[in-house]
């Protein structure tokens, strides 16, 4: 902010620039990941792990069995932590349905809210009896911690309400389009990567028979889930208000949590070097900050 002839330069993290009368523009990025983990819950087979086989089972089986599948991304370890998530898209495929042909049905997302493994068994379809911590029908964590309900349930073990939703019928290519819930999800596990344990994916008519679907796992390598997700890395600096009180220079702004800060000045905007007027390391709280200084510095 220019001042009697004076411009600052206010720095966030190192990455952000604000002076007067210009502000960097913003850089949008695009990032495409697979699944970190992803394995199946199958109540035909409850104790049985599915961590290592190269489907996922989804929905209500000709024997009346259901069967829901657990995605998870590593969306900390992949992101910027400081990204704006624009958009969020998840692509899937459908590799076998029915003899029949089945029946289509709404497949919807939803966060998880407990943690699971995703296991080592293969032992085709029908997976292989479950090793000590791995995720089944049963036990998020087997043979010790079951989840509230055989095969999870809403509320305690995922949200009841859907991230996002697609109508699937037959073999190809589908996607969860991008929502606000999706984006929120993301951005929380941003924010806060021990909260991330990924989605639940399960038919709406999970209990009709034949809704069942088997969906490529990471394991079918190209034919695995992928997350699409459009971002950028917009300042996260707002400049309150800028004053000169009697012959004090004040500079007010809301310093974020865990972001370093640094407030530079020089006499011309366009030329000269920048000096250090004062920094601010990283704070575990928001908090709101005024720097001040004598306005004919």
């Amino acid at each position: 902010m220019t001042s009697r002839g004076i411009s600052f330069l206010l720095l966030a993290a190192a990455t952000t620039l604000f002076s007067p009368g210009a502000l960097h523009p913003v850089r949008g990025e695009t990032i495409q990941f697979s699944t970190s983990a992803d394995t199946t819950l199958f109540q035909h087979d409850p104790d049985n792990n599915f961590g290592a086989v190269d489907s996922l089972a989804v929905g209500g089986t000709a024997s009346g069995s259901l069967a829901r599948s657990l995605l998870k991304f590593d969306a900390a370890g992949t992101l910027p932590a400081t990204a704006t998530i624009i958009s969020v898209q998840l692509d899937f495929e459908i590799v076998k349905v029915p003899t029949s042909g089945g029946r289509p049905s709404d497949f919807r997302l939803q966060r998880m809210l407990q943690n699971w493994t995703e296991g080592s068994q293969a032992g085709g379809a029908r997976g292989e009896a479950a090793a000590t911590g791995e995720s089944t029908w049963n036990f998020r964590a087997h043979p010790t911690v079951r989840w509230s309900q055989p095969g999870g349930a809403a509320p305690a073990d995922f949200l009841p309400t859907a991230s996002a939703s697609v109508r699937v019928a037959g073999i190809g290519r589908y996607k969860f389009a991008s929502t606000p819930e999706l984006i929120a999800d993301l951005q929380a596990w941003l924010a806060n990567p021990a909260s991330n344990f990924g989605w639940i994916v399960l038919s709406q008519a999970e209990r009709t028979p034949e809704t069942a679907r088997r969906i490529g796992a990471r394991e079918a390598g190209g034919r695995g889930p992928v997350l699409t997700i459009d971002y950028t890395m917009e300042p996260h600096l707002r400049i309150e208000r800028v004053e000169i009180v009697t012959n004090e220079f004040r500079l007010h702004f809301l310093r974020e949590s865990n972001r370093a800060y640094q407030v530079e000045f020089r006499d011309a905007l366009a030329t000269g070097t920048w000096n250090s007027l004062t920094n601010f390391a990283p704070f575990p709280m928001p908090t709101n900050v005024v720097v001040s200084g004598a306005a004919n510095q």
